[in-house]
């Protein structure tokens, strides 16, 4: 015998209806039956509204043969096992997850968010997805605080754990009632990826650094240069290909590439993969022009179980000795990480630490603020939106704020008060 069976025949209808104390309360209470013609009757309270939204939502409950813990207690025993559903641990949950998702996502995507939730189950005190409660979560969402995560981090997680609860809840039909995480206090979102601002003095010093001592690695002086000259992402920068530049016109061509070498073997796109061809300064020529030509450059890729060498066009490159087509020899190769080098000239330079990724915060102020273009324009050779420019890339400058109150006084626009 399985639910279908014990359910065929059963008729779930749900009704409210009134009924009064001695001394005049009124409360409402719903009458239904469960299988095994056992009549319900419980109080949901004294709202008459709440107790109708009650009563069309446990009409549903019992039309999908879905029953809580009040109804278990009631059914018989004879027929209670065969309602129930099989119990899914969250480890399995979390398998099923990723193999009906991952259609949907790049590998590396992919191994990324399998790892995050298996963090985040593995601190959930549960073992089966139905005994996860809004408190676990909540639970959880502080200790990820402790650990020192940011609120943006936090949030991430959260949003993520949320994906996973809903597809169990909608698409795999396993799981039922409320998202755990849906009544979760989370972080508040910010429109601000990062709200702060090199100062040109600390390019300056960047600049001023012609050479790294002891250091003949990846080409961080030049890709720093290229990138504070450019403000582009630096995805797009080390899977640049000579190809990709008119160096007569000072143009670069950023576009998807599904045969460029990378790491996954799905070759390299644009964020969004949205194209753009962008004039280049006349700083960022010259790092372009100062740069030697290779004759190979090679990029590795995984195709299955195997790791393939493929030749490319990489302009910045770092020399490494690998083994390629049975031949032990140095190449130049496609850099992976930046993360020592940027380090590294930063100590040499003098300056505080600061993430590569705020040079382009750098060059985009330098865009809007000293160059005078709208952030539709500078949104438009960054490749981003017009919004986004504005609210991601846009930081006050407080001090260039200062000067320019001071170069055009409000005396300007606001007439002089007499004294």
């Amino acid at each position: 015998m399985n639910q279908v069976n014990v359910l065929l025949g059963y008729d779930p209808r749900c009704t409210f209806y009134p009924k009064a104390t001695p001394n005049g309360v009124v409360y409402y209470y719903l009458r239904y039956y469960l299988p095994g013609n056992i009549r319900v009757s419980r109080s949901v309270g004294q709202n008459k509204k709440e107790a109708k939204r009650l009563m069309f939502e446990k009409n549903q409950s019992l039309k999908e043969g879905v029953f809580d813990d009040f109804d278990f207690q009631r059914i018989p025993e004879s027929i209670k096992d065969h309602l129930r559903k099989p119990k899914i641990m969250l480890n399995d949950a979390l398998e099923r997850y990723m193999r009906a998702t991952s259609y949907n996502r790049r590998p590396n995507t992919n191994r990324d968010t399998y790892l995050v939730l298996e963090k985040l189950i593995g601190m959930i005190p549960c073992q089966f997805i139905d005994e996860v409660k809004s408190e676990d979560v909540q639970v959880l969402a502080g200790l990820l605080r402790a650990q020192g995560l940011s609120s943006a981090s936090v949030l991430s997680y959260l949003s993520l754990l949320n994906s996973f609860f809903n597809w169990l809840i909608e698409d795999a039909e396993v799981l039922e009632g409320r998202n755990p995480v849906s009544k979760v206090k989370k972080p508040p979102r910010s429109s601000k990826v990062r709200d702060f601002l090199i100062d040109h003095q600390t390019v300056k010093k960047l600049f001023e650094v012609d050479e790294l001592p002891g250091r003949k690695g990846i080409p961080i002086i030049p890709l720093f240069q290229f990138l504070v000259t450019t403000g582009a992402r630096l995805g797009e920068v080390i899977h640049a290909e000579w190809q990709d530049f008119d160096l007569n016109e000072g143009v670069w061509n950023i576009f998807p590439k599904p045969n460029c070498p990378t790491l996954d073997g799905l070759g390299w796109y644009p964020k969004w993969k949205k194209p753009r061809t962008i004039q280049l300064l006349p700083q960022a020529l010259r790092v372009l022009k100062s740069l030697p030509v290779k004759e190979e450059t090679w990029g590795l890729m995984n195709l299955g179980n195997d790791a393939v060498w493929k030749k490319a066009n990489f302009v910045f490159t770092i020399r490494k000795k690998v083994e390629i087509d049975r031949l032990v020899s140095h190449r130049d190769l496609r850099i992976n990480s930046t993360k020592r080098a940027w380090f590294k000239l930063l100590n040499q330079a003098g300056v505080l630490p600061f993430q590569i990724k705020d040079l382009r915060t750098y060059f985009n102020w330098v865009l809007v603020s000293q160059l005078g273009l709208s952030n539709k324009e500078a949104g438009a050779y960054l490749g981003n939106s017009e919004a986004v420019n504005n609210q991601h890339y846009t930081p006050v400058n407080l001090e260039a704020m200062s000067v320019k109150l001071r170069l055009n006084g409000p005396e300007m626009m606001i007439p002089q008060i007499a004294t």
